[in-house]
């Protein structure tokens, strides 16, 4: 029999109403007090708004164990001090969050609390290391249509730091190709799920029913749900999710996996948490912009803008390195604690260098084409063109004013090489007086060659 009827948040289209079954919530609730070890007398925060499917294990984890809910205020449950200051005075202990928010919970010693859940999204190594420090930290994962949870693996003190999925008990997790086929550890597929706690489907929807809840190849699982995340198996057989399908995106060509340039940058030590994100605050210009919470230790001389871009800039190619990134106190969260895309501000560039005005007719001449091409009021000859929002279609552009205004040929190459004006009015300048060398004396003498 259906037990509820939710619907999603629409972050990825119109909202769609979930059918769930009894079967699944039952199922939950077991597993739930199990995993997460809660006892009669026990203490859980009731976090989650009750639109959102994450509040469900919340309520049924204290009603079927004989612990406490503690019910609070909304202003109360905004992250940030007042929620750690809820968190020790109640004695609570257990929570479950959004990475996101709580990374804006200020930690301290809750000697009370045995276990973190998160869910929703990726939780980054340092928010795990930090709040798994002496009690049990979940990184749980799954759509609403399985019923909340399809998995809930521990993470950090003890158990490893990196978040992964394996099945929660009476749930399948399989990684397919388009043609329902296994895939073998390391390749990349679409995540499919089955077992006990599959939705009936959608509420009068009967055509996106049909496409997202499949025929399973598999005994034992007699529906599959398509998640719409790209996995890979590990070697032990544990299972990465890797990023959406719908987070693959073209930029000047070029195919981009965001949830790749959002884990290295995560690996950086001066950054608690990122968020990667295509942007186009000017029409037909698409610019990969990354936004950063510093960690504790972060230190502002090492960990500029700058510093960052070449971070990762180590890792990935040039196209996959963001063209602005920008520190935050903290990333902006809708009422049920996701990060809100539409809250995160327009980027702006930085300068890489101070403002120094142009010392030769070569630099003058380049800071103006820099400022035409970037739509930048003044350029000082040490700003960085790709820092300046500069990207390789920019970059075509650039070059090509270059070769009518010094009637010297300077590549993609080139700028790559000398990002600067001062940098690049030097290569300039040597390829003019490599080209007056290369003159020959009259008409009748053959063209020396010159190698430098």
């Amino acid at each position: 029999n259906l037990a509820y009827l939710i619907y999603t948040s629409g972050s990825t289209g119109k909202p769609k109403g979930v059918l769930v079954p009894h079967s699944g919530l039952v199922n939950l609730t077991e597993d739930k007090i199990r995993v997460c070890d809660v006892r009669p007398g026990d203490c859980i925060l009731q976090f989650f708004s009750f639109s959102f499917d994450a509040s469900i294990p919340e309520i049924i984890m204290a009603l079927a164990s004989g612990s406490k809910l503690l019910l609070a205020p909304a202003e109360r449950l905004l992250p940030g001090p007042g929620l750690s200051d809820l968190i020790a005075r109640q004695q609570v202990t257990h929570i479950t969050i959004t990475p996101s928010a709580l990374t804006s919970v200020p930690y301290r010693d809750f000697p009370h609390l045995r276990m973190v859940l998160v869910g929703g999204e990726a939780p980054a190594p340092e928010l795990i290391k930090t709040w798994s420090q002496n009690r049990l930290f979940i990184n749980a994962y799954g759509p609403t249509e399985t019923t909340v949870n399809a998995s809930m693996v521990p993470c950090g003190n003890g158990h490893p730091v990196e978040p992964t999925l394996l099945p929660s008990t009476n749930k399948q997790l399989y990684i397919l190709d388009n043609n329902l086929q296994l895939l073998p550890i390391g390749v990349v597929g679409e995540l499919h799920i089955g077992g006990t706690g599959i939705a009936r489907g959608y509420l009068n929807r009967p055509e996106l029913t049909a496409e997202r809840f499949i025929s399973s190849p598999f005994s034992g699982s007699p529906i599959l749900y398509k998640t719409g995340d790209l996995a890979t198996y590990l070697p032990d057989g544990r299972i990465k999710i890797l990023g959406r399908i719908d987070t693959q995106t073209k930029i000047r060509g070029f195919r981009i996996e965001l949830g790749e340039v959002d884990r290295i940058l995560q690996s950086h030590p001066h950054i608690k948490t990122t968020l990667v994100a295509v942007r186009e605050d000017t029409p037909g210009d698409k610019r990969l912009v990354a936004y950063g919470v510093p960690s504790v230790a972060a230190n502002p001389e090492k960990a500029t803008p700058t510093e960052i871009r070449q971070f990762v800039a180590e890792t990935l190619p040039q196209y996959m390195v963001p063209s602005v990134f920008m520190w935050l106190p903290a990333l902006p969260l809708t009422p049920n604690g996701k990060v809100n895309m539409q809250a995160l501000p327009a980027p702006v560039a930085t300068s890489s260098g101070p403002q120094v005005a142009p010392r030769s007719e070569a630099e003058k001449s380049l800071a103006q084409i820099f400022s035409q091409v970037l739509s930048q009021e003044t350029v000082g000859i040490y700003d960085d063109f790709f820092e300046l929002g500069g990207h390789s279609l920019l970059a075509t552009q650039l070059v090509a004013q270059l070769l009518n205004v010094f009637e010297v040929e300077i590549t993609v190459i080139d700028l790559f090489e000398a990002t600067t004006v001062a940098t690049l009015a030097q290569r300039i300048e040597q390829k003019q007086r490599l080209a007056q060398m290369l003159q020959p004396v009259s008409g009748d003498e053959e063209r020396e060659e010159i190698a430098l």
